[in-house]
């Protein structure tokens, strides 16, 4: 389709730098190991996280479609909950 881009997982972090914070979660939890899936988990995860109310609940709803065998997704669980509880700190009235 004309006048559209396409992001790639290459693109969520500005050259020159390390890693964004869904990343280093990723590290941190153990949240991969083959690294197949790994790449459209964090897209979905970073485009939860540019909504304008980002929640766990919808960041988990995002990776329901991701299949992922290696790590059980506990890992995964533990990144959603990580980056998003402050985001529902932040939302809740």
């Amino acid at each position: 389709m004309s006048g559209r881009s396409v992001r790639t997982v290459e693109d969520l972090v500005p050259p020159g730098q390390d890693l964004n914070d869904i990343q280093v979660a990723f590290r941190k939890h153990h949240a991969l190991q083959c690294g197949f899936c790994t790449p459209g988990i964090l897209m979905s995860l970073t485009a939860e996280q540019n909504r304008p109310a980002p929640c766990r609940a919808d960041a988990l709803d995002s990776v329901r479609g991701h299949i992922c065998r290696c790590t059980g997704y506990r890992g995964i669980k533990r990144v959603v909950e990580e980056i998003f509880a402050e985001s529902d700190a932040e939302n809740t009235p």
